[in-house]
């Protein structure tokens, strides 16, 4: 029978292995010994297991977080002693009047993640940039986006349908209006009802000229035009507050001199922006926008002529053909319904 003293003072020795601290000729001994030892060999596989498990969690959690996870330690440590259960291996772990340092660390990261699951530890912080989202965007070479905006709580929303390239093409679906632009200019407005070219819808106009304004097409000229083409530069930040999933990072900016604000929604993996809001809380004005990204549209879906010669083809009666004439959904699906372009 093994004695328990013995394997008690074994217990740093055996996380020194799991480290892979020992010298060769200790390795040897402490493993002959887990070998002929029951506790010992669960504990070092408890152990193994654990730190193959955490690796990944000290790439995201620094010193400070580390810090609160040693509170973290301890108060956990002060439950299990009172608890009844506390016979396993964690809790013997905890009892240790000496620990190693990492494995110190390996406990504060496994509580860290059992907190997240169990909601008892927020993470505050953000490894997400702003400007890695502006790069991420400016990277995209074609993107959509569905925006409403309304000027006062009780207005009805309007929708803007929009598709734009990285070299300037843009085509706007706003009420009975398909608009086409080019680099900040109106190319051609069609009406889909009475088919026929008309003066462009003045939200459509004032979208593509104010985009057209920037050097190029980025994130910040969109946010500006959202705002009403008024907005300063201003670096929008991290608000922790308002996330509820791990998935995602949200950016606030607050104008001074005004109560409006702009809060963005992006990716935390590839950092792309998926939505955008303007909120003015004095009447309830707003504008959102939704982003959807993709391969880029064929060159004749930007084109007017071919939208006006397709127009008055008579090839439909239906207004959704006509609407979306030349729009291909990158996933395959069908757009239109029973009139489609051959």
């Amino acid at each position: 029978m093994t004695d328990k003293n013995d394997c008690q003072n074994r217990h740093d020795t055996i996380a020194a292995l799991v480290l892979g601290e020992l010298e060769a000729n200790t390795a040897d001994e402490i493993k002959k010994h887990i070998e002929s030892c029951e506790d010992c060999r669960l504990l070092y596989q408890a152990l193994a297991d654990e730190e193959e498990a955490v690796q990944s969690a000290f790439k995201t959690i620094d010193d400070r977080s580390r810090e609160v996870a040693g509170n973290l330690v301890a108060q956990y440590g002060k439950g299990l002693r009172r608890s009844s259960a506390g016979t396993g291996i964690l809790h013997r772990l905890l009892d240790f009047s000496s620990v190693p340092k990492r494995v110190a660390e390996l406990a504060a990261a496994a509580l860290i993640l059992i907190g997240v699951f169990l909601g008892i530890y927020h993470f505050g912080g953000s490894n997400v940039a702003w400007a890695d989202v502006v790069e991420k965007f400016r990277s995209m070479p074609f993107f959509s986006a569905s925006i409403y905006f309304k000027d006062d709580v009780t207005s009805e929303p309007r929708q803007m349908e929009l598709w734009m390239s990285r070299t300037g093409k843009t085509r706007i679906r706003i009420g009975t209006q398909v608009v086409f632009g080019r680099r900040g200019e109106i190319v051609e407005a069609f009406d889909l009802k009475t088919r026929s070219t008309v003066d462009a819808d003045g939200d459509a106009a004032f979208f593509i000229k104010k985009t057209g304004e920037a050097d190029q097409i980025s994130l910040d000229s969109i946010i500006r035009v959202m705002f009403g083409g008024t907005m300063r530069d201003v670096t929008p930040l991290v608000n922790p507050d308002a996330v509820i999933s791990r998935d995602m990072v949200v950016f606030d900016v607050e104008i001074a001199g005004t109560p409006e604000w702009v809060r963005i929604w992006a990716l935390r993996e590839s950092h792309l922006p998926v939505r955008i809001r303007v909120w003015d809380p004095r009447e309830g004005k707003m504008t959102d926008a939704v982003f959807e990204y993709s391969k880029e549209q064929a060159d004749e879906f930007f084109d007017p002529n071919a939208f006006e010669q397709f127009m008055s083809s008579g090839k439909t009666t239906s207004s959704v053909s006509l609407a979306y004439a030349f729009l291909h959904d990158p996933g395959g699906k069908r757009i239109t319904g029973g009139d489609t372009l051959e």
